[in-house]
């Protein structure tokens, strides 16, 4: 262990290999089970390599970080065990299975990579630029593919693709007759996947440019690229990530670099414009609003709970055709007692819908059960839809203990990455990473940001090899 190691190339070329894996491979689900591959092939091939490597070094180091997520699943197992004690809740495989391998895949990740590192030196700015053109190359293929003016650019991409951009285009999923009853799904299937992962590689282009030594030239290119990926995703992440890009830019005070940046985004925006009126107005309508109520029904996606908003011009309009119809109706029976409705009492009835309906919310039923059972959450039961929310997930499977747990694991590997690697050449990639942590956690309030697999299957990899990487080689 002490003496000076070199880069291992096979090392590297495998955890590229699996990185290109994550980025154009295509997972399956099966019809029989909601399933997909990667629940398959993730762990199963994982967990060998993690064996193989295990008794070829002779040892297994153990992060003290991964406890506190032991911690939490003790939590999560000890609430799921009196949760099906009680009427309404129970447990289904599949779903238990699917929902295991969400929160042990950071575990196996980092046993992964500590167990390839310990007799290897991984070249991380090797593997983070050909990870930043493999974005680069995803942006482009998507490009193509939701543009029109090549028909024969656009039919040839769409017969051997998969819609990265399905979110915001129409376009159907080119499924190869060979795959018969199984289903492609692509890895950005989802505006708020494909947002999370270019958030990730935009971080480590504008905190870790010097590190990365990209050509000037070479580097605007893929600047840009990745911030129209990020635009087209469609995402209310886009807001997330150019505000923590801005704000981490100010505190810096890295004026220079924040001006690139807002010249690019600007860019991107314009590009966005030109190709799509519609996704500029969805954009446009979370920062044209009149009231603060219709920004936090936009911005969380109605997910916890709605606020009713009336519109003026619209109400009266309807109150007018209401009161007119109701005075015919009288003319036509004068002996009726049936009294015509005037249009202030339409008003003062329909003037009720101002105000917060919790009931009306998306992830309503799974905030009733967390409020239920506050202290450790009801665990990985089967009936409980955590919905598009890390924050309701974490709730559900641990309750506030859980939360507590997960976000002390968060903060407790950001510290040990910035420890580890403020004094080495590697630093940079620590601020992006740490940059790029702030914008998953604020995401998670409306999107299972740290267990979507793919994107974070990727953000832990690296977080794992700036954190054991430095560690395990004694530097």
């Amino acid at each position: 262990m002490n003496e000076t190691k070199t880069y291992n190339k096979s090392a590297s070329i495998a955890i590229l290999g699996w990185f290109l894996i994550l980025c154009f491979g295509p997972y399956f689900q099966f019809d029989i089970a909601p399933l997909r591959i990667d629940h398959f092939v993730y762990p199963l091939l994982g967990t060998l390599l993690l064996i193989i490597l295990t008794f070829k070094n002779k040892k297994i180091i153990i992060p003290s970080c991964l406890y506190i997520i032991f911690a939490f699943l003790l939590i999560s197992f000890i609430a799921t065990y009196f949760a099906i004690m009680q009427e309404g809740f129970h447990i289904s495989k599949v779903p238990f299975l699917a929902a295991l391998d969400n929160h042990l895949r950071v575990v196996l990740t980092f046993l992964l990579v500590s167990a390839l590192t310990y007799k290897n030196k991984i070249n991380i700015q090797w593997l983070l630029k050909w990870l930043i053109i493999f974005s680069a190359m995803l942006s482009v293929f998507g490009f193509f593919q939701v543009y029109d003016g090549w028909d024969a650019i656009h039919k040839l991409v769409e017969r051997i693709s998969i819609d990265y951009y399905s979110g915001r285009s129409d376009r159907g999923v080119s499924i190869p007759k060979l795959l018969m009853r199984i289903r492609a799904v692509s890895v950005f299937y989802l505006p708020g996947n494909l947002a999370l992962f270019m958030s990730l590689v935009l971080s480590l282009l504008i905190f870790a440019r010097k590190s990365l030594n990209f050509n000037r030239y070479m580097y605007y290119i893929l600047l840009t690229l990745n911030m129209i990926a990020l635009v087209y995703s469609g995402s209310k992440g886009l807001f997330v990530a150019i505000f923590f890009f801005i704000l981490i830019l100010g505190i810096l005070k890295k004026w220079q670099t924040l001006n690139r940046v807002i010249l690019i985004i600007t860019i991107s925006l314009l590009i966005g414009y030109n190709y799509s009126h519609s996704l500029t107005r969805m954009y446009l309508s979370y920062v044209d609003f009149k009231d603060i109520r219709v920004l936090f029904n936009k911005s969380l996606g109605q997910r916890f709970g709605k606020f009713h908003v009336d519109k003026p011009k619209q109400l009266e309009n309807q109150t007018k055709k209401t009161v007119n119809k109701s005075v015919d109706t009288t003319n036509l029976h004068k002996s009726s007692d049936i009294q015509p409705q005037t249009k202030s009492d339409i008003i003062d009835k329909t003037a009720v819908k101002k105000k917060f309906e919790f009931n009306d919310g998306n992830l309503s039923s799974a905030l009733k059960v967390v409020n239920r059972n506050k202290l450790i959450g009801v665990g990985f039961v089967s009936n409980v839809d955590y919905g598009d929310s890390m924050l309701i997930n974490l709730l559900v499977r641990g309750g506030i203990i859980g939360v507590i747990l997960y976000l002390f694991f968060i903060i407790v590997v950001s510290i040990k990455i910035y420890l580890y690697n403020k004094n080495l050449n590697t630093k940079e990639y620590a601020l992006a990473w740490i940059v790029c942590t702030l914008i998953f956690t604020v995401s998670g309030i409306a999107y299972p940001s740290f267990i979507q697999d793919r994107t974070t299957d990727i953000f832990w990899w690296i977080g794992a090899l700036l954190m054991m990487n430095p560690v395990i080689n004694n530097e």
